[in-house]
């Protein structure tokens, strides 16, 4: 395997557009807009129905409904009927697994614009339901190791 050492450092790379094989520019092409990760907090919040996504993101009903339109086309949200006793039928919006494998990532971000984005306090902060203990995002290898970033090497995968 040809190994890209240290992480962060730019390589010239000539086999095809990035985007053909670079995983965060594809996951970019679904969630790098503001409004798309708004949404997906409320969920991770809790947040379930339409008007709930409105009311947490502040952002307009048309926006709200692209981009929940948006995430269940990408596969991060499931719609799923519900009635409420005496109403009609009406659809929530559910985190799936792909969009629950994302809340890591959404806790590094929170918890990176709690520390270095201190023109704004935080109001929300993320704790262990058992303990109370703030939550954090960590970075580990599949042997449960912590690693920091001057302990990654990206390799490129041999097909």
């Amino acid at each position: 395997m040809d190994i890209i050492h240290p992480v962060g450092r730019l390589v010239e790379w000539s086999r095809g557009e990035k985007s053909e094989w670079c995983s965060l520019e594809r996951a970019l092409d679904v969630l790098a807009n503001r409004s798309t990760f708004l949404v997906l907090r409320e969920a991770f919040y809790g947040a379930r129905r339409f008007d709930a996504f409105t009311r947490g993101t502040g952002l307009t009903e048309a926006s709200v409904a692209k981009r929940v339109r948006e995430l269940v086309a990408a596969g991060l949200l499931t719609r799923q009927d519900y009635q409420e006793p005496g109403e009609r039928t009406r659809q929530e919006y559910v985190l799936t697994e792909s969009g629950r494998a994302l809340f890591p990532a959404f806790v590094a971000l929170q918890r990176w614009g709690d520390e270095f984005r201190e023109d704004r306090p935080a109001v929300v902060e993320l704790v262990h339901a058992g303990c109370g203990a703030p939550v954090d995002a960590v970075v580990r290898c599949t042997h449960a190791h912590d690693v920091t970033i001057d302990q990654v090497e990206a390799r490129l995968r041999t097909p």
